[in-house]
């Protein structure tokens, strides 16, 4: 599971799974408890504990499955922001979603962790989050730019100058820059852009 696609679509089937047994679990032993609240038979034998127990465990499934779902919305919202901002700053990130930088921080840990975001890592020095394979953006959001080729690229190109266009992912929504003409992959998710 490379592409953050894949990683999105195993959350929410993780997600739905955890909701659908966490609802499933709270209505049989919710019946079970309130049934033992007033029959005095069934709470004797230890019986109302027990269900307790159970709408406790639902509950905290039913908790971790709406925090599932809310990583992947937090992602979707970070990767816009992310792609206007070629630093990956994340200070910047706080501000412009409106939470603290400990928090993003702590989400960007978890997104990273559940391969939403493919070789990144948050750099504590830098205070950013590092992206393998981002581009420097134009000053325009979309269009072409002109780069003097260098390195293997010279070599590919005999010199010329290369072509870039922005161009926003499929899977991720993030706008990346690739060589006009080329397949790229995204700077963010690993996705084959063209």
């Amino acid at each position: 599971m490379k592409t953050t696609k894949a990683a999105i679509i195993k959350s929410a089937v993780i997600e739905k799974i955890q909701m659908a047994l966490g609802v499933m679990v709270l209505i049989i032993f919710g019946v079970c408890t309130i049934m033992a609240l007033f029959e005095k038979e069934l709470a004797s034998d230890g019986f109302l504990p027990f269900c307790i127990v159970m709408d406790v465990l639902a509950f905290i499934l039913i908790l971790f499955s709406v925090k599932r779902k809310q990583s992947v919305q937090d992602f979707k919202r970070y990767v816009a922001f992310l792609s206007a901002d070629p630093t990956g700053s994340i200070p910047v990130l706080a501000v412009a979603v409106g939470e603290s930088e400990k928090a993003v921080k702590k989400k960007l840990d978890v997104m990273i962790k559940r391969k939403f975001f493919v070789d990144a890592v948050i750099d504590e020095r830098r205070n950013c989050i590092l992206i393998a394979g981002q581009y420097k953006k134009p000053e325009s959001t979309m269009g072409e730019v002109s780069v003097p080729a260098s390195g293997p690229d010279a070599q590919e190109t005999g010199g010329q100058e290369m072509k870039y266009v922005s161009c926003v992912c499929g899977s991720c929504a993030g706008v990346n820059q690739i060589v006009k003409g080329k397949e790229g992959k995204c700077a963010f998710c690993g996705s084959p852009i063209r």
